[in-house]
């Protein structure tokens, strides 16, 4: 069953072009945010593509739980939740029926170095 949406946690069998997905920023060498619009390549399995970003939802502040709605990016080593859109379509599943197809990975295509990973829950 395709979907549209990938969710940073993202949906079960997603077929294609909006991710909406919790993103967990890893240690990187640059202290750059990731912003909406921004550019970035996605691994996903195998597979590799390229990604935009195209809303961050919130952050999650990690002491007290809360959802910072009003974010408009993702800093260094920050949770939360944005929407992806992928050139080409990926196949996958909920993270918590498979680890392998339910996450991903974004690397900044310029420098090479890994700038988030992402979980799959649901879809919309």
């Amino acid at each position: 069953m395709p979907c549209r949406c990938l969710r940073w946690a993202i949906p079960a069998p997603c077929f294609r072009v909006v991710a909406e997905s919790p993103l967990t920023r890893g240690a990187r060498p640059t202290n750059e945010p990731l912003r909406p619009r921004q550019k970035l390549a996605i691994k996903h399995t195998t597979r590799s593509a390229r990604a935009l970003v195209r809303d961050i939802q919130y952050r999650l502040d990690v002491n007290t739980l809360h959802r910072d709605q009003e974010t408009r990016e993702l800093g260094l080593n920050e949770i939360g939740r944005v929407q992806l859109r992928t050139t080409v379509p990926l196949l996958c599943d909920p993270y918590s029926k498979n680890r392998a197809t339910g996450s991903f990975i974004l690397i900044d295509e310029a420098t090479g170095v890994t700038v988030g990973a992402g979980m799959i829950n649901t879809s919309s």
